[in-house]
């Protein structure tokens, strides 16, 4: 089936002075009745029909999350390396766009999209290099095991914004492993983490463990920590959601 969304960019329906999130869920959002594929939004998404469904059922969700926690946020004032990790069609970093538009564009140096799924990757490069289109854009087309500490880092970055989109709550990787590798950088550190609040297969207490973690005394002579909370709120639909910002120097 042809992208939409690909297609809507290749014709310049979406161009820089027009593309959000709100653009894209209107040209690719549709219900195709196939939510029993998505697996809740935890299945790695194989289709352009699975994104599209997504797109549609869980879409203005996730925006609400990203808006209230990036609402929280003072856009950062210097030069700033992106990484979204399991990024789906690069929602996250779309965001990030939406949120400081005005202000934030051209401080986005480079912006690396971590993703297993074939399909979902290209529609993320579509959509990401239209939104930062100064950005190097760098796509990694492995799970989030697999990656290596020199594919998420351009040469050059020393502030990078970690961006986890319902994706730390998730099992099936170990996420030590992986914030082992972010953390070997020098520099300073944003984590950045959204997810849905519930109780059962990982979930909020797999977020929780991983924040308690990484501010126990042990990470101390590893890094300093600048600022960090965690909160619980509720988004669209009075739906639970959990995040944590942890804002770091190595």
């Amino acid at each position: 089936m042809t992208d939409l969304i690909l297609e809507a960019l290749e014709s310049n329906r979406i161009v820089k002075d027009n593309i959000s999130f709100e653009k894209i869920r209107e040209l690719g959002g549709r219900n195709l009745g196939i939510w029993d594929e998505l697996g809740r939004g935890r299945f790695v998404l194989g289709s352009v029909e699975q994104l599209d469904q997504y797109l549609y059922s869980y879409g203005l969700m996730i925006q609400s999350q990203w808006d209230y926690v990036l609402g929280e946020l003072d856009s950062p004032e210097k030069k700033v390396q992106l990484v979204d990790y399991a990024c789906g069609q690069g929602l996250a970093s779309v965001f990030w766009h939406d949120n400081f538009q005005d202000f934030e564009l051209a401080r986005v140096s480079d912006i690396s999209l971590i993703e297993p799924s074939d399909v979902a990757l290209k529609r993320a490069n579509g959509i990401v290099s239209c939104c930062y289109p100064n950005a190097n854009v760098t796509c990694i087309n492995k799970r989030l095991d697999d990656v290596e500490v020199d594919e998420i880092f351009s040469a050059d970055s020393d502030f990078c914004v970690h961006l986890f989109s319902n994706i730390m709550d998730i099992e099936g990787f170990d996420p030590f492993s992986l914030l082992s590798k972010v953390l070997s950088r020098n520099g300073e550190h944003w984590l950045i983490v959204v997810s849905h609040d519930r109780d059962h297969n990982g979930g909020s207490l797999r977020l929780r463990k991983t924040y308690d973690t990484l501010l126990c005394d042990d990470y101390k002579s590893w890094f300093t920590i600048r600022e960090s909370y965690i909160t619980q709120f509720e988004c669209r639909n009075d739906m639970p959601a959990m995040a944590f910002v942890i804002k770091l120097e190595i």
